[in-house]
């Protein structure tokens, strides 16, 4: 017997960071390239949906409240969740095209200074 999968809303692609990182990889790898999971990029007075394609859990222990962002502005972006990191590896912000974290981190500066909801 045929199964059919349930239905994607635009609620189950967006990324609970409170998760632990494995859950939130298989939700990316899951929903990647389309619908996309999704999270928003925020400051105190900018907010950008962005999409996310490919991510790597790391399990590792950490004080931080779980959508804080960790990088060395070059190379990488860590998102702390649960039970350790998701280190984004593709990625896109609305009307933009999608690019590798390197890429990104080219044009955005200062990425410590949002978080992810």
């Amino acid at each position: 017997p045929l199964k059919i999968a349930p239905k994607i809303f635009k609620d189950t692609c967006k990324i609970n960071w409170n998760q632990s990182a494995t859950h939130i990889h298989n939700l990316v790898r899951g929903l990647s390239p389309v619908p996309a999971a999704f999270a928003y990029l925020t400051s105190e007075n900018l907010r950008l949906l962005t999409k996310i394609y490919k991510v790597k859990p790391i399990i590792q222990k950490h004080n931080l409240p779980p959508g804080t962002i960790v990088s060395d502005g070059k190379t990488y972006i860590k998102v702390a969740s649960h039970d350790g990191y998701v280190e984004i590896l593709s990625l896109q912000l609305e009307g933009k095209k999608k690019l590798s974290v390197e890429e990104f981190l080219n044009g955005f500066k200062n990425i410590t200074e949002y978080r992810f909801d």
